[in-house]
Protein backbone atom coordinates (compact mmCIF):
# COMPACT_ATOMS: atom_id res chain seq x y z
CA UNK A 1 0.00 0.00 0.00
CA UNK A 2 1.25 3.37 -1.05
CA UNK A 3 1.55 6.32 1.71
CA UNK A 4 0.03 9.92 1.18
CA UNK A 5 1.98 12.08 -0.71
CA UNK A 6 0.43 14.52 -1.91
CA UNK A 7 0.65 18.08 -2.40
CA UNK A 8 -1.47 21.73 -3.40
CA UNK A 9 0.78 24.85 -3.78
CA UNK A 10 -0.53 28.27 -5.02
CA UNK A 11 2.08 31.19 -5.96
CA UNK A 12 3.26 32.85 -8.88
CA UNK A 13 5.73 32.12 -11.41
CA UNK A 14 9.00 33.48 -10.73
CA UNK A 15 10.65 33.21 -13.95
CA UNK A 16 9.81 31.66 -17.20
CA UNK A 17 8.99 28.09 -17.21
CA UNK A 18 11.79 25.71 -19.29
CA UNK A 19 10.73 23.58 -21.52
CA UNK A 20 12.66 20.46 -22.91
CA UNK A 21 12.53 16.89 -24.97
CA UNK A 22 15.00 15.00 -23.17
CA UNK A 23 14.02 12.01 -25.53
CA UNK A 24 12.47 12.56 -28.54
CA UNK A 25 8.31 12.71 -28.04
CA UNK A 26 9.00 13.13 -24.41
CA UNK A 27 8.37 16.94 -22.76
CA UNK A 28 9.11 18.37 -19.55
CA UNK A 29 9.06 21.63 -18.33
CA UNK A 30 11.00 23.01 -14.90
CA UNK A 31 9.82 26.24 -12.76
CA UNK A 32 9.81 27.30 -9.76
CA UNK A 33 7.21 29.13 -8.08
CA UNK A 34 6.96 31.72 -4.92
CA UNK A 35 3.99 31.36 -2.47
CA UNK A 36 3.80 33.76 0.50
CA UNK A 37 2.72 33.01 3.65
CA UNK A 38 1.12 35.64 6.02
CA UNK A 39 1.50 35.56 9.87
CA UNK A 40 1.23 37.43 12.92
CA UNK A 41 4.37 37.92 15.22
CA UNK A 42 5.03 38.31 18.78
CA UNK A 43 4.61 41.94 18.69
CA UNK A 44 0.82 40.69 16.75
CA UNK A 45 2.75 43.01 13.77
CA UNK A 46 1.27 41.49 10.09
CA UNK A 47 4.64 39.38 8.75
CA UNK A 48 4.95 37.79 5.19
CA UNK A 49 7.30 35.19 4.36
CA UNK A 50 7.83 33.83 1.03
CA UNK A 51 9.39 30.14 0.11
CA UNK A 52 10.27 28.92 -2.81
CA UNK A 53 9.61 25.70 -5.13
CA UNK A 54 10.79 23.95 -7.98
CA UNK A 55 8.11 22.11 -9.63
CA UNK A 56 8.39 19.60 -13.21
CA UNK A 57 5.93 18.49 -15.12
CA UNK A 58 5.64 15.87 -18.17
CA UNK A 59 4.42 14.60 -20.84
CA UNK A 60 0.84 15.65 -21.80
CA UNK A 61 0.32 17.10 -19.02
CA UNK A 62 3.44 19.68 -20.23
CA UNK A 63 1.76 19.80 -23.61
CA UNK A 64 -1.20 21.60 -22.29
CA UNK A 65 0.79 23.87 -20.25
CA UNK A 66 2.82 25.02 -22.72
CA UNK A 67 -0.13 25.86 -24.87
CA UNK A 68 -1.29 28.01 -22.02
CA UNK A 69 2.09 30.38 -22.60
CA UNK A 70 3.02 30.62 -19.18
CA UNK A 71 5.08 33.77 -18.16
CA UNK A 72 7.22 34.68 -15.40
CA UNK A 73 4.08 36.58 -12.42
CA UNK A 74 1.27 33.98 -13.75
CA UNK A 75 -0.75 32.95 -11.14
CA UNK A 76 -0.60 28.94 -10.67
CA UNK A 77 -2.16 26.29 -8.64
CA UNK A 78 -0.24 22.96 -8.72
CA UNK A 79 -1.70 19.60 -7.34
CA UNK A 80 0.78 16.76 -7.64
CA UNK A 81 3.68 14.83 -5.00
CA UNK A 82 6.99 15.70 -3.84
CA UNK A 83 9.98 13.63 -4.86
CA UNK A 84 13.46 13.40 -4.23
CA UNK A 85 16.12 12.96 -6.20
CA UNK A 86 19.90 11.70 -4.84
CA UNK A 87 22.98 11.20 -6.99
CA UNK A 88 26.37 11.31 -6.49
CA UNK A 89 29.29 13.27 -7.85
CA UNK A 90 33.02 13.35 -7.27
CA UNK A 91 32.42 11.64 -4.27
CA UNK A 92 29.78 13.19 -2.36
CA UNK A 93 25.99 12.83 -2.30
CA UNK A 94 23.79 15.16 -3.07
CA UNK A 95 19.88 15.34 -2.72
CA UNK A 96 17.06 17.55 -4.46
CA UNK A 97 13.07 17.85 -3.62
CA UNK A 98 10.41 19.12 -6.01
CA UNK A 99 6.95 18.74 -6.89
CA UNK A 100 6.04 16.40 -9.58
CA UNK A 101 2.72 18.68 -10.93
CA UNK A 102 -0.27 16.35 -12.34
CA UNK A 103 -2.53 19.30 -12.18
CA UNK A 104 -2.36 22.51 -13.05
CA UNK A 105 -4.93 25.85 -12.94
CA UNK A 106 -3.22 28.55 -14.65
CA UNK A 107 -4.43 32.83 -14.65
CA UNK A 108 -2.40 34.94 -15.97
CA UNK A 109 -1.16 38.53 -15.34
CA UNK A 110 -2.66 41.43 -15.99
CA UNK A 111 -0.58 44.17 -18.08
CA UNK A 112 -0.25 47.51 -17.90
CA UNK A 113 -0.70 49.40 -21.31
CA UNK A 114 2.85 49.85 -20.70
CA UNK A 115 3.67 46.35 -20.19
CA UNK A 116 1.17 44.80 -22.72
CA UNK A 117 3.40 42.81 -25.73
CA UNK A 118 1.81 43.29 -29.14
CA UNK A 119 0.64 40.32 -31.18
CA UNK A 120 2.24 40.25 -34.51
CA UNK A 121 0.05 40.60 -37.44
CA UNK A 122 -0.69 37.53 -39.82
CA UNK A 123 0.58 38.42 -43.48
CA UNK A 124 -2.05 37.75 -45.92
Amino acid sequence: MNQVNSLILEGHLVADPVFSEPLAGFKKSSFTIGVNRFYQNKEEKNEKEVSYFDIEMYGENCKRFLENNPQKGDKIRAAGYLKQDNWKKDGKTFSKVYMVCNYFDLSKRKLSKSQTKKVPEIER
